[in-house]
């Protein structure tokens, strides 16, 4: 899933997950300029009252992007945004999207059969 995205000095571009687990997600995406990674996510819209944002956030300035989010909550549908700050203080961010985590997998209860 790639999600052009460019505008401004950082240009944010080719946002995808690479991997959506159960309770992890693995985002990846580039800019036009060396910039830190931040993504904020919540189970709530940002539009919400119940809006609690989670942050992670990598400080390294790099043009290749990837965040790997831990603890998420499975089969749930989460908000973010992606944003970008350059060595100038130049932040870019992208609208809010969403992703559902995986369902849990299933365990099969053994059978004794006489």
């Amino acid at each position: 899933m790639f999600k052009k995205i460019v505008a401004g000095k950082i240009g944010i571009m080719d946002f995808r997950f690479s991997v959506i687990a159960g309770n992890w997600v693995a985002a990846e995406w580039r800019t036009k300029t060396l910039s830190d990674s931040v993504v904020e996510f919540s189970v709530y819209p940002s539009s919400s009252p119940k809006y609690q944002q989670e942050l992670a956030i990598d400080s390294e300035l790099t043009k290749e992007h990837k965040i790997i989010i831990r603890g998420l909550k499975p089969d749930t549908t989460y908000y973010f945004k992606v944003s970008s700050t350059d060595k100038f203080g130049n932040r870019e961010q992208t609208p809010e999207m969403t992703f559902k985590t995986a369902e849990p997998e299933k365990k099969e209860k053994a059978q004794i059969i006489i």
